[in-house]
């Protein structure tokens, strides 16, 4: 008699053997999880993407920093905060020059702009950071962590420091690079 015809004749068997497989997996599956969700909420998730080149910045020479989002998104709505945060250090030393478009559900946005959000959001995701036309990300990666606000500005704050000249005094003072 084979296995199959084992567990076909004895019903109980077979489901106290899905029900100890199941006790024993969970635990486990549960841990991978946890593990994996804890490491994405690094630093390191909230690393931008370096598509190389020059930065791109404005005739005065400050660098152009665009934000994409909607009103009804609540990754945008989450990430309003921490952009402004991190924004908010360079536009009052009149280092950065920002762009922000919460409203691109109209496509209300200058054709430059527009050009900009269709060449690095992914096909239209939402929300969309470019630093400098050469770092961007989509999305919030800190949204469901534990203190995500606060890793959200200090990975915004890091990538507008990268593309700014080295010694930058801003960066110095709120990050280490």
């Amino acid at each position: 008699m084979g296995a199959v015809e084992g567990i076909s004749k004895y019903p109980a068997l077979a489901f106290l053997a899905a029900f100890t497989i199941i006790l024993v997996l969970i635990p486990v599956a549960r841990h991978f999880f946890i593990q994996s969700g804890a490491a994405q909420c690094g630093i390191r998730s909230g690393v931008f993407q370096d598509v190389g080149g020059d930065v791109c910045k404005n005739a005065e020479g400050r660098l152009i920093v665009h934000y994409f989002g909607t009103s009804w998104c609540p990754h945008c709505q989450f990430l309003n905060t921490p952009f402004e945060e991190a924004a908010g250090i360079f536009t009052n030393k009149s280092l950065i020059e920002l762009h922000e478009w919460n409203d691109m559900d109209t496509r209300n946005a200058t054709l430059v702009d527009a050009a900009v959000f269709d060449k690095f959001s992914d096909g239209g995701s939402i929300p969309t950071i470019v630093i400098g036309c050469r770092y961007y990300r989509v999305g919030s990666p800190f949204q469901y962590c534990a203190g995500g606000a606060s890793l959200e500005a200090e990975s915004i704050t890091r990538a507008i420091c990268n593309a700014l000249p080295e010694g930058e005094p801003a960066c110095t003072t709120n990050v280490t690079k």
